[in-house]
């Protein structure tokens, strides 16, 4: 058991949801100078997605895995105590979905401290951007194919485009709070924006779902990334972040694609929070466009 300073957090859910869960503790960790884990067992017990661990592909370290096996029960009683405490004399954090806390940004660790949560929200990290941007590069080299598309891709006014359209076992139910589909209007009017924006768009669409070929309003210059294998979503990560300009889904993995990718001169189109089914938080120099699924966009 440990006992000196150090931060644990509990990984789960998928690429883009493990990558907010690191950067939160990454911050912790390198602010407070302590050691940092990465617990990747419980949060995976009955994904509904069978997701795993997957930031092993990336160029992070210093770090260490281990796994959590507490019964609920216990892990009741540890949230309930730790919250009779004052914040910093805390051992034991879950988030409240949807509120960003100040505090964590100048949290002291004095003690093995656990964290439970998504914590999407860029004020946790914003500030050592640099650092994340190092420890996101893939370890592995890329094709010749792919850098002669990133180049490409860095040189124009590319815009990633992206449709999610994940889907889970069949005959399992899909989670109350999983988020659905984009209708085509949204990609519409995403897309007639960047083009009232950006000269001479070049779009590529990247989706979870090869049934996706198409995005309203982008036909003339659409480019379909058809990525597979084990590695198709980190290739697709890689390169939706090479682009200049992007229009996401509702899906943390085009957030941290146009988190690690965005320029000065980025536009960013994305659907307002309420159609996140996590409370994702979006910076405030993106595009949110409002969406009302029985009236349409109302903005």
């Amino acid at each position: 058991m440990k006992t000196d300073p150090s931060v644990t957090i509990q990984i789960r859910g998928g690429i883009g949801n493990q990558l907010f869960m690191y950067a939160m503790v990454r911050r912790l960790s390198l602010v407070n100078s302590v050691p940092l884990y990465l617990e990747t067992h419980s949060g995976f017990q009955g994904d509904y997605f069978q997701r795993d661990y997957g930031l092993n592909v990336f160029n992070i370290s210093g770090y260490e895995i281990v796994t959590e096996r507490r019964s609920n029960l216990r892990r009741r009683g540890t949230i309930v105590a730790n919250r009779m405490l004052p914040f910093s004399r805390r051992g034991f954090f879950r988030e409240e979905p949807g509120r960003f806390d100040q505090r964590f940004l100048d949290l002291k660790v004095g003690r093995p401290v656990f964290l439970e949560g998504y914590w999407q929200d860029e004020r946790y990290f914003a500030d050592i951007r640099s650092v994340l941007q190092c420890d996101l590069k893939l370890l592995r080299q890329h094709s010749d194919a792919h850098e002669s598309l990133a180049r490409k891709m860095r040189g124009s006014e590319s815009v990633a485009v992206h449709v999610r359209q994940l889907q889970g076992p069949a005959g399992i139910e899909q989670p109350s709070d999983a988020t659905k589909s984009l209708p085509g209007e949204y990609y519409r009017s995403a897309v007639q924006r960047i083009k009232e924006r950006v000269p001479n768009p070049e779009f590529y669409l990247f989706s979870d779902s090869s049934s996706v070929a198409a995005i309203p309003g982008a036909d003339e210059s659409l480019t379909r990334i058809e990525n597979t294998g084990p590695d198709a979503q980190y290739d697709d990560l890689f390169l939706m972040s090479q682009c200049r300009h992007f229009v996401l889904a509702n899906s943390t993995f085009s957030w941290w694609g146009a988190w690690l990718g965005k320029m000065q001169e980025s536009m960013i189109v994305s659907p307002a929070m309420r159609e996140w089914g996590q409370l994702v938080q979006i910076p405030d120099e993106w595009h949110a466009l409002e969406w009302s699924r029985k009236n349409g966009l109302s903005n």
